[in-house]
């Protein structure tokens, strides 16, 4: 499991030897992605992940390290916008089950 924040290198996760062995690389991933990638995990809440991943035709862990390091002094602004946007959905769910609640014929005011 990524650790929260931290940049890592796919390498960090599996080696490139194992991960050349699988069908996923051999059939798909150099022909439309990449040699291998970076990632971030942004957040993690009840078994759900969000994660920055980006794929690079740089095979070296090393020369990716940069890139790993500069996921981690991003991570902290990309979990702020996560929260933004996660924020900004649950209260527009609000807001649309308000509106639904109170705008029904089911509604009836009572007096007083």
């Amino acid at each position: 499991m990524r650790p929260i924040g931290v940049g890592v290198v796919a390498e960090d996760m599996v080696s490139e030897r194992e991960f050349r062995k699988t069908e996923f690389f051999n059939d798909f991933f150099p022909k439309h992605i990449g040699q291998t990638a970076v990632g971030v995990t942004i957040t993690r809440d009840q078994g759900r992940s969000v994660l920055l991943s980006t794929a690079t035709t740089r095979s070296d862990p090393n020369e990716n390290r940069e890139a790993a390091d500069r996921l981690t002094s991003l991570a902290p602004h990309h979990s702020r916008a996560f929260k933004y946007l996660q924020a900004e959905a649950k209260h527009r769910a609000l807001t649309e089950v308000g509106g639904s609640l109170f705008g029904s014929d089911s509604y009836v005011e009572r007096p007083g």
